[in-house]
Protein backbone atom coordinates (compact mmCIF):
# COMPACT_ATOMS: atom_id res chain seq x y z
CA UNK A 1 0.00 0.00 0.00
CA UNK A 2 2.60 2.27 0.79
CA UNK A 3 4.46 1.81 -2.55
CA UNK A 4 1.16 3.04 -4.77
CA UNK A 5 1.05 5.80 -2.16
CA UNK A 6 4.42 7.03 -2.91
CA UNK A 7 4.00 6.59 -7.07
CA UNK A 8 0.40 8.07 -6.51
CA UNK A 9 2.28 11.00 -4.96
CA UNK A 10 4.93 11.15 -7.73
CA UNK A 11 2.61 10.98 -10.39
CA UNK A 12 0.40 13.49 -8.81
CA UNK A 13 3.36 16.12 -8.32
CA UNK A 14 4.68 15.59 -11.89
CA UNK A 15 1.26 16.10 -13.40
CA UNK A 16 1.11 19.31 -10.90
CA UNK A 17 4.09 20.86 -11.85
CA UNK A 18 3.80 19.60 -16.17
CA UNK A 19 0.31 21.77 -15.85
CA UNK A 20 1.27 24.38 -13.51
CA UNK A 21 3.76 27.76 -14.35
CA UNK A 22 5.86 28.46 -11.82
CA UNK A 23 3.75 31.68 -10.14
CA UNK A 24 0.66 28.87 -10.27
CA UNK A 25 2.49 26.59 -7.69
CA UNK A 26 4.05 29.45 -5.93
CA UNK A 27 0.56 30.52 -5.05
CA UNK A 28 -0.64 26.91 -4.42
CA UNK A 29 1.86 27.26 -1.73
CA UNK A 30 1.04 30.62 -0.54
CA UNK A 31 -2.65 30.00 -0.34
CA UNK A 32 -1.75 26.10 1.35
CA UNK A 33 0.13 28.25 4.07
CA UNK A 34 -2.65 31.20 4.34
CA UNK A 35 -5.51 28.77 4.96
CA UNK A 36 -3.42 25.98 6.88
CA UNK A 37 -2.70 28.72 9.81
CA UNK A 38 -6.79 30.29 9.04
CA UNK A 39 -8.12 26.78 9.70
CA UNK A 40 -5.77 25.53 12.55
CA UNK A 41 -6.58 28.89 14.16
CA UNK A 42 -10.17 28.25 13.75
CA UNK A 43 -10.24 24.99 15.22
CA UNK A 44 -7.30 25.93 18.03
CA UNK A 45 -5.10 23.38 16.60
CA UNK A 46 -1.37 23.69 17.80
CA UNK A 47 1.42 22.13 15.31
CA UNK A 48 1.19 19.19 18.27
CA UNK A 49 -2.49 17.65 18.11
CA UNK A 50 -2.79 18.56 14.49
CA UNK A 51 0.24 16.78 13.36
CA UNK A 52 -1.22 13.74 15.83
CA UNK A 53 -4.23 13.60 14.52
CA UNK A 54 -3.07 13.85 10.70
CA UNK A 55 -0.69 11.36 11.80
CA UNK A 56 2.18 13.58 10.26
CA UNK A 57 5.81 14.30 11.75
CA UNK A 58 5.73 17.59 14.29
CA UNK A 59 7.99 19.66 11.60
CA UNK A 60 6.48 18.61 8.35
CA UNK A 61 3.12 20.72 9.82
CA UNK A 62 6.20 23.19 11.02
CA UNK A 63 7.74 23.41 7.86
CA UNK A 64 4.18 23.70 5.61
CA UNK A 65 2.93 26.78 8.40
CA UNK A 66 6.19 28.57 7.82
CA UNK A 67 6.55 27.94 3.88
CA UNK A 68 9.69 26.55 4.06
CA UNK A 69 8.22 23.86 2.08
CA UNK A 70 7.71 24.54 -1.16
CA UNK A 71 6.28 21.39 -2.71
CA UNK A 72 4.58 19.29 -0.13
CA UNK A 73 3.16 15.92 -0.99
CA UNK A 74 -0.03 15.67 -2.05
CA UNK A 75 -0.92 12.74 0.28
CA UNK A 76 0.50 15.35 3.19
CA UNK A 77 -2.00 17.78 2.49
CA UNK A 78 -4.87 15.25 1.83
CA UNK A 79 -3.81 14.18 5.44
CA UNK A 80 -3.83 17.77 6.96
CA UNK A 81 -6.94 18.44 4.93
CA UNK A 82 -9.04 15.40 6.55
CA UNK A 83 -7.64 16.13 9.89
CA UNK A 84 -9.21 19.99 9.85
CA UNK A 85 -12.12 18.66 8.18
CA UNK A 86 -12.33 20.21 4.79
CA UNK A 87 -11.58 19.33 1.04
CA UNK A 88 -8.07 19.67 -0.63
CA UNK A 89 -9.60 22.18 -2.91
CA UNK A 90 -10.58 24.26 0.23
CA UNK A 91 -6.94 23.95 1.67
CA UNK A 92 -5.30 25.06 -1.60
CA UNK A 93 -7.93 27.39 -2.81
Amino acid sequence: MKKISFLFDIIVRVNIYQMATDNESTKIVKNLKKNFEKLKIKGEWTQGTLSQEAKLAYHTIAKIESGSTKDPRVSTVKKIADALGVTVDELIK
